[in-house]
């Protein structure tokens, strides 16, 4: 069971700001959807294969190796550039 702490420090953590009413109800919402999950882990999957994706192959490009990003426009937001990357405060 997930608490009204749990609850606040995701809030937090998301910068979000929540009243006490809407705390009591994300609780009751995020409890539902892990007892919906956990109904989902007990259904028997026996004789049926993984699927991991719908297509045979889920490739739709080749992918391409960037080594560097030059875009001005989010260099010009950047607030702190290092070693030409924009560089992020630590957030966990």
């Amino acid at each position: 069971m997930i608490t009204s702490n749990d609850i606040q420090t995701l809030a937090t953590l998301a910068h979000i700001h929540i009243n006490d009413t809407e705390i009591e109800n994300f609780s009751k919402n995020v409890d539902d959807v892990l007892a919906y999950v956990g109904t989902l882990q007990d259904i028997d999957t026996t004789g049926y294969d993984v699927t991991e994706f719908v297509f045979d192959n889920p490739t739709f490009r080749e992918d391409e190796v960037i080594t560097e990003y030059h875009d001005s426009g989010v260099m010009a937001c950047a607030t702190v550039i290092q070693n030409g990357a924009v560089s992020v405060p630590k957030v966990l």
